[in-house]
């Protein structure tokens, strides 16, 4: 019966955790483009006076850049058993410390 209970809950946190993953990623998405938009309108227009980006420019060029570039997890599997820690400590660590703190220097 405790076997029995202990499954349930796995089951149910696994379920709670991939509910979480669809709702944050697009988030993520729109911050990231976000961030792009922001950084190019800073620097680009001004020195090259290009037009500015719209956020789903902004965004496919993110992709381009992730894509070229590439980005670890801030977490290993194996350091972290608790993925619900995992997903949220690698969303916080992706959204406030690489774009809100990208936007927070160039506001310095």
């Amino acid at each position: 019966m405790k076997k029995e209970n202990e499954d349930q809950v796995k089951t149910l946190s696994e379920g709670v955790i991939g509910l979480l993953t669809l709702i944050l990623l697009p988030i993520t998405f729109f911050l990231d483009a976000f961030v792009v938009r922001e950084l190019w309108k800073w620097y680009v227009v001004p020195t090259f006076h290009l037009p500015a980006l719209t956020l789903p420019v902004a965004f496919g060029l993110w992709c381009v850049g992730f894509a070229l570039v590439g980005q670890s997890s801030p977490l290993k599997p194996e350091y972290c058993k608790d993925p619900f820690k995992q997903l949220t400590d690698s969303i916080l660590t992706r959204v406030v410390v690489y774009g809100l703190g990208a936007l927070g220097t160039v506001w310095l």
